[in-house]
């Protein structure tokens, strides 16, 4: 019996079963479908020791009362506090003065802090007790979708090279947007690079009708975190689905959708990026943006943008848009018939072109909250017109995968199709990650 490698990274957990030639060991099995899908013995674990460091939130009287007691030390006192706190914590960031000093320059702005007088250490230990660690994956690890990367160097004869987007869930269910790099081989198998140690927030500016996200371009992608910049997203950015963008100039572009939560109220985002360094983020409007799980299509169908959405909670539409923020006219697209998603369907991220149509990987919700995956078929020159669908589940939760923070779950926020397979990262009960693939000639055949 092969044995089991484990691999640790500060970004997750990765383990891997390694079979002969350093390929992943997969589990092929054909289920209700007749459609043999290859899961892969790959599991992404969250790492409760990745963390940023994010500003302890305090109304600003409170905050101000704080800091002036922390002002109070001298700067002999300040020193030996600042010489104590790297010990405890500067091995766990990236360059946690240069936050620090960000932090200080934020409370100068908000509390009207006049600075004269006021040297370096004291600033930065101000800085220091007016901030948290937050634990990114704390509690799930979750919700995936894949890309192809911007930089396909390193991609050897018949390889892709790949971003995965994750959805982290820590303290209090607040969600931030990660990633993870790879490379998709000739067979569909995904391999993960080892992550780095830190995870790293952007610096955030805000903009008229938004924000732009900058990291340091030295930052790796793995370590790069998307955290809630906004009022109406404060716990946190959820199910972002990624997608590579043809434009009409024939370039390439990356976006995703994402559900910005507050606690109450739900708005539904968009991210754009040309090299995952940049994030330009803005709310989407329209009849359209009313629910969750909006996944935008690759390219232009007539002229106009289209996306799928799920406007009434239980079922699948399509709606087009001018220019990828304003959604009008969603309509009707699949009801849900069979047993296993009576209560709701949705899909599992953007539509995947093939010669024969665009496929599409749902989800459905039945008895006792189950979700498993399966899939259908759109036509190529009017989205809104389904050609097939399975009529049995594609994917279900096995045994090892229905027990977690939200059990008896399969979700995934988008594939991509690579020498002929559809490669489908997925989440398993908000817990964990791992991929399946499967032949995409044979999963269209199996529609009716």
């Amino acid at each position: 019996m092969l044995s089991m490698l484990e691999t640790s990274a500060r970004s997750g957990t990765v383990l891997e079963t390694p079979a002969r030639g350093g390929t992943l060991l997969e589990t092929s099995a054909r289920g209700g479908t007749g459609v043999a899908v290859a899961r892969q013995e790959l599991r992404l674990q969250p790492d409760p020791a990745r963390v940023v460091a994010l500003p302890l939130q305090f109304a600003p009287a409170v905050l101000a009362e704080r800091v002036e007691r922390v002002l109070r030390r001298t700067d002999a006192q300040a020193a030996e506090a600042l010489r104590d706190m790297t010990g405890r914590f500067g091995w766990r960031h990236r360059d946690l003065t240069a936050q620090l000093r960000r932090r200080w320059a934020e409370l100068v702005d908000l509390l009207h802090l006049d600075p004269s007088g006021i040297g370096e250490d004291r600033r930065l230990l101000a800085a220091a007790y007016t901030t948290m660690e937050y634990a990114v994956e704390a509690a799930a690890l979750c919700n995936p979708s894949i890309v192809p990367a911007p930089d396909q160097r390193g991609a050897g004869p018949g390889e892709l090279r790949v971003v995965v987007s994750l959805r982290a869930i820590g303290e209090g269910h607040r969600s931030t947007v990660e990633f993870r790099t790879g490379t998709v081989d000739a067979a569909g198998r995904l391999r993960l690079d080892p992550a780095g140690r830190w995870a790293t927030p952007g610096h955030v500016t805000p903009g008229p009708d938004g924000y732009t996200v900058r990291f340091d371009p030295a930052t790796p992608l793995d370590e790069r975190v998307l955290y809630a910049a906004a009022p109406d997203e404060t716990l946190g950015l959820e199910d972002a689905r990624f997608v590579p963008l043809r434009l009409p100039d024939g370039s390439t572009s990356w976006a995703a959708t994402y559900t910005a939560y507050n606690g109450r109220d739900i708005t539904i985002k968009l991210i754009r990026t040309d090299d995952f360094t940049t994030f330009t983020v803005r709310p989407m409007t329209g009849p359209g943006v009313s629910d969750k799980g909006i996944a935008l299509f690759p390219r232009q169908v007539g002229g106009r943008w289209w996306a799928l959405g799920r406007q009434d909670g239980q079922r699948l539409f399509v709606m087009t848009s001018p220019d990828l923020v304003h959604w009008d006219d969603p309509r009707p697209l699949a009801d849900p018939v069979h047993d296993w998603e009576l209560v709701q369907m949705g899909n599992c991220g953007s539509p995947v072109e093939t010669p024969a149509g665009w496929l599409v990987v749902t989800h459905g919700v039945g008895m006792l909250r189950r979700y498993v995956m399966s899939a259908m078929l759109l036509d190529r020159d009017d989205p809104g017109v389904v050609l097939g669908r399975l009529e049995r589940p594609l994917l279900e939760p096995d045994e090892d995968e229905r027990e977690g923070y939200v059990p008896n779950v399969l979700y995934s926020c988008g594939g991509l199709v690579h020498g002929g397979r559809l490669v489908l990262p997925y989440a398993y009960s908000d817990r964990a990650c791992s991929v399946a693939s499967v032949d995409v000639e044979e999963l269209i055949a199996a529609m009716r």
